[in-house]
């Protein structure tokens, strides 16, 4: 615990969000784990959990239209002997590269 404790926040522009790479994968791990907080919440109060998102499909009239369509989900949690909710997660790291050394 002491890794994450020894973390900080910094300030970053909206651009740099999007075009980062450490940036960009550190959003989505965010709202992976977000949605995996939500599941198992669900599970907890004994709901089904459901991801949908949207996809483009085509019409009727030949065009096409946005519907809302349910999604797999991997869960990433699981209970242990004590009743309690832990979650699993595995980052696979990729080797760096870097010329300038």
């Amino acid at each position: 615990m002491s890794l994450l404790q020894s973390l900080t926040f910094a300030n970053t522009t909206k651009k740099a969000e999007t075009t980062l790479p450490n940036l960009v994968l550190r959003r989505k791990m965010a709202a992976t784990l977000a949605e995996q907080i939500e599941g198992a919440k669900a599970e907890l109060a004994g709901q089904l959990y459901v991801r949908e998102k949207q996809k483009w499909m085509p019409a009727e009239n030949g065009g096409k239209e946005l519907r809302v369509v349910q999604s797999s989900f991997r869960k990433f949690w699981f209970l242990d002997t004590q009743g309690k909710v832990l979650i699993e997660a595995v980052i696979h790291w990729r080797k760096a590269e870097h010329n300038g050394w």
